[in-house]
């Protein structure tokens, strides 16, 4: 499993929050097959004016590199938008598998 993690609007983002996404899709690592690839997509809307405006866009593409899952999540720190698209992946994935 791939993951990447992009920007929007040339925003930073610290090793931080990129080691805290990681650790936290890596637990998804065994229910996703091999070759899956997660983009995440950080955002601060609003800039230093702050607010409820850190967004989290999660693609999750498997073989053929279908985009078979888009979430996304805002609060006012990346960490909760990081925690909340992870609660959210868990809950898309749950359904999927009860489906099958």
């Amino acid at each position: 499993m791939k993951i990447e993690i992009k920007t929007v609007h040339h925003l930073k983002v610290s090793e931080e929050n990129a080691e805290y996404v990681r650790k936290k899709l890596q637990k998804f690592k065994r229910r996703l097959p091999q070759n899956s690839k997660i983009e995440v997509v950080f955002e601060d809307l609003f800039g230093p004016r702050g607010g409820k405006d850190k967004l989290v866009h999660l693609h999750l593409y498997t073989e053929p590199l279908s985009d078979i899952v888009h979430l996304q999540a805002e609060s006012e720190d990346f960490r909760k938008s990081i925690d909340l698209i992870q609660e959210k992946l868990e809950k898309t994935l749950e359904q999927d598998k009860d489906h099958h």
